[in-house]
């Protein structure tokens, strides 16, 4: 009797299917910024190209278009997220929504020959009209490297299924709770 219900609530859970993410009202633009610190550096790591995918693959999954905007240089002089949204809203060319990634990675031990790393990421969503409604989102992921070589850019590779995840509930939020975007 006991498997028969366990066997019962296993196929039940097969069944639940994920929700849709939530839909834009209309096609918008969303401004976004990528700043990838280490260790050594504020600011200007190279950030993996899968990151740039991911982030097209999830805003157009819900309407929206991905515009980037580089960082400068002395970004990191910029020490606040909120001084650093000032600027990309300053230098986005009018896109409604503003998405901040900024990311920190750094190595912190070996374990069992496998490198452990941890992926600091703080996820700032915010509409170009009110920047003062700004939905962040702070979350640490960590990852193990198989190779002595690897560097902050593959450590964010490795964290881009949480990424993923964390970006797609953090825009679903957002839209559930926005008008228009």
């Amino acid at each position: 009797m006991v498997l028969v219900r366990q066997m019962a609530v296993l196929l039940l859970a097969g069944c639940i299917k994920a929700r849709p993410p939530v839909q834009a009202p209309s096609s918008a633009d969303v401004a976004s910024t990528v700043s990838l610190g280490t260790i050594d550096t504020a600011h200007g790591a190279a950030v993996p190209k899968g990151l740039t995918d991911l982030l097209r693959e999830v805003l157009s999954a819900r309407r929206l278009n991905l515009q980037s905007v580089a960082a400068p240089d002395d970004f990191s002089r910029r020490l606040g997220t909120d001084h650093r949204l000032r600027w990309l809203a300053d230098h986005n060319g009018g896109a409604p929504l503003l998405l901040l990634l900024e990311l920190s990675a750094h190595r912190y031990d070996n374990l069992g020959g496998r490198f452990r790393w941890v992926v600091e990421v703080q996820l700032s969503i915010a509409p170009q009209s009110k920047p003062a409604a700004t939905q962040t989102t702070r979350f640490a992921v960590p990852v193990h490297l198989q190779h002595a070589h690897g560097d902050a850019s593959d450590a964010v590779a490795a964290s881009l299924p949480t990424l993923r995840r964390r970006l797609s509930a953090a825009l679903d939020s957002h839209l559930s709770g926005a008008t228009a975007p």
